[in-house]
């Protein structure tokens, strides 16, 4: 009994040493900008395209549209607005520690997501008012920092 209680101890202990610090919503987002610290030419290159622009141009009455904030931002905190890398990547709460995002099974075991042609599909879509044709395989080509993981 003494083994397995001791057990269950240690893995909860692990979950929370894996939590960042800097997790800021209940659901444990830690924003573009938690990623910039150690991901810098990621976080540029995503800073300088149009999904760190996306919730900027919506108008006041689409930034109280579900429909809308449903592809445009994560949350309503203003750190969370925009596409941020956890809209593609999961949410950064476990997987977020630099010891484990140095192990890349254990970041996808605890949450890490590869970005995938298939996602860019929830939102760039026909239900988009707007959107224009969209075509992946090109779009994902020109994605601004897939390019420069390392």
């Amino acid at each position: 009994m003494f083994r397995k209680i001791s057990a269950i101890v240690f893995v909860c202990s692990l979950v929370l040493l894996a939590m960042p610090e800097q997790a800021s919503t209940d659901r444990g987002e830690v924003g573009a900008t938690g990623c910039r610290v150690c991901h810098p030419d990621q976080y540029r290159a995503w800073s300088e395209g149009p999904h760190s622009k996306a919730y900027s141009i919506l108008d006041s009455k689409q930034r109280k549209s579900s429909k809308c904030l449903r592809c445009h931002t994560m949350d309503k905190q203003p750190h969370l607005q925009a596409v941020q890398c956890e809209s593609c990547h999961g949410i950064g709460k476990y997987y977020a520690k630099d010891y484990i995002m140095k192990d890349a099974k254990l970041a996808e075991a605890v949450g890490l997501k590869p970005g995938k042609l298939d996602d860019c599909a929830r939102c760039h879509n026909d239900e988009a008012p707007g959107m224009k044709a969209f075509d992946s395989k090109q779009s994902w080509k020109l994605l601004p920092h897939s390019g420069t993981a390392k």
